[in-house]
């Protein structure tokens, strides 16, 4: 806090950075992440800023786990609420996007010709 009351620290005064605190403890295992989203999609819903990072974060740690549809939709659910409370800097998050659609193709082809395999959101 600045000599005449301004906030300058990371998050209200406690020096500590919110999204990096998501962002370690939604790695390595699919309850993290899956719980990571949860708590991603509960911020943007809440019309929380959600920076480019922490989407890229989202989107390597599905990566990470297979990319399972259920994390995906809801990822892709936060972002749109984001999109819509926040619509500034939109174009900044387009090529991320498409990657991460581009990521699922086959994903989605697998659940498309085997619903035995994988179950559809």
């Amino acid at each position: 806090m600045s000599a005449s009351g301004e906030q300058t620290g990371r998050s209200a005064g406690f020096g500590v950075d919110p999204w990096q605190i998501v962002s370690t403890t939604t790695q390595s295992s699919r309850p993290n992440v899956d719980r990571g989203l949860t708590w991603l999609n509960l911020l943007a819903c809440s019309g929380i800023d959600v920076p480019l990072d922490i989407y890229r974060h989202f989107v390597s740690a599905l990566d990470s786990i297979g990319n399972p549809l259920e994390g995906a939709s809801l990822l892709v659910k936060s972002m749109l609420v984001s999109f819509y409370l926040r619509p500034r800097g939109r174009h900044q998050y387009q090529r991320l996007l498409a990657n991460f659609y581009l990521s699922l193709i086959p994903d989605l082809h697998c659940a498309i010709d085997g619903p035995d395999k994988r179950q559809v959101v």
